[in-house]
């Protein structure tokens, strides 16, 4: 019996080792490949992740509630263009209106349109964005007194009436270029702020421009997208050191509602 004990051992005993070196020697690559799957994976995860959020936010998640920054929304140049999908909308959700714009029988023309439509309350302020615009801001400050202030749409702007190089702006329109898309932008801003901060809420978006960001040159509208990168910068300067969400849209059409 010992005899037989003694002889399978050592026949047994060479596979097993050689088992065993087979297995240290593959160990290193099979850890290579764990590693490059598990990375594969995370990495398959993340991009999934990232289109199931996009679906969701996209196509999936419901509106927010607009009205519990304030029942009243704020809209500059608001007669036509994407201001008046704005104010549209806005009004769809019975938000109520204060419409901001230079050309009163517009104003009033879309108040009573909006009206009729969403039954929702209006207020218009005539402010020129290319003239007085200290004076301008008065009327809308005196405007907003005693409303619920909760959302600034600042969309009013100027661009060029034809393409034509640097060199070749005129003074006058550099002047309504600088004061209605730099100047105007910031006095609106700094006009309903104080509103926003005595309730601690509120909610502005700045509209500036695919000219700014999106399109990598645009030399023959230079200074209108420069004036128009702007409205973004003010945003995320001031809300970037106070740790709060900013929006600012870029649109590259803004003719698109007749």
């Amino acid at each position: 019996m010992e005899s037989s004990s003694s002889s399978t051992n050592s026949t047994t005993n060479p596979n097993a080792l050689m088992m065993m070196m087979n297995v240290a020697a593959a160990g290193p690559e099979r850890t290579i490949l764990l590693i490059i799957g598990t990375l594969g994976l995370i990495s398959i995860l993340n991009k999934l992740s990232a289109i199931l959020k996009w679906t969701w936010v996209t196509f999936l998640r419901p509106g927010k509630n607009l009205k519990k920054y304030g029942s009243w929304a704020i809209v500059t140049g608001p007669t036509d263009g994407i201001g008046k999908g704005f104010a549209m909308q806005l009004a769809r959700l019975k938000m109520n209106l204060v419409l901001v714009g230079r050309s009163p029988s517009k104003l009033a023309d879309l108040r009573d349109e909006l009206q009729a439509k969403y039954k929702v309350e209006t207020k218009i302020v005539v402010v020129d964005f290319s003239g007085d615009l200290v004076e301008g801001m008065s009327r809308v400050e005196e405007a907003l007194k005693d409303l619920d202030v909760g959302i600034l749409i600042n969309n009013v702007g100027v661009s060029y009436p034809y393409a034509r190089f640097f060199h070749e702006v005129d003074s006058e329109l550099l002047k309504n270029l600088i004061t209605v898309n730099i100047e105007g932008t910031t006095r609106m801003v700094h006009t309903v702020l104080p509103f926003m901060l005595k309730k601690k809420k509120g909610a502005i978006v700045n509209l500036g421009s695919g000219a700014a960001t999106v399109i990598p040159s645009d030399p023959l509208y230079s200074v209108y997208a420069a004036t128009k990168a702007f409205p973004y910068m003010l945003l995320l300067k001031w809300l970037q050191s106070r740790d709060r969400p900013y929006l600012c849209l870029h649109p590259i059409l803004t003719h698109i509602l007749h």
